[in-house]
């Protein structure tokens, strides 16, 4: 039986304190196709018969994760879009998403595939 499931209804009420409780029920209470992958655009793909879920971490070092972000997801001459602290800037997580959207909707060009919003929940590692 095709898996009808869709990620939105189960992911409605994400937040950093349950993400990894969410992600877990999509394979152990929902069947899904979980893919790792070890990529610059995408860390995990969930699959099921009619979309797909990116995943990608957004990682940074202990002493970068104290500073004060600045998010410009605005591109400008040809630079991806950037996230500014006082003492550094890296690329936008969500332009990175962007990109793996692009990347796969090559394969899945159908537009039920994907939810045009993308949720970016940070986690806060201890």
């Amino acid at each position: 039986m095709e898996n009808t499931l869709s990620f939105a209804d189960v992911l409605k009420d994400i937040h950093a304190e349950n993400l990894r409780e969410k992600l877990q029920a999509l394979e152990t209470e929902y069947g899904v196709r979980k893919l790792s992958l070890s990529n610059p655009l995408t860390d995990v793909v969930y699959m099921t018969g009619n979309e797909l879920l990116l995943v990608k971490g957004d990682f940074l070092p202990p002493d970068k994760r104290v500073e004060s972000w600045l998010a410009d997801e605005e591109s400008c001459n040809n630079e991806p879009p950037l996230y500014f602290s006082e003492s550094s800037h890296r690329e936008s997580p969500l332009y990175a998403l962007q990109r793996a959207q692009a990347f796969y909707s090559r394969f899945f060009p159908e537009p039920s595939f994907f939810h045009p919003a993308a949720a970016l929940v940070q986690l806060q590692y201890h």
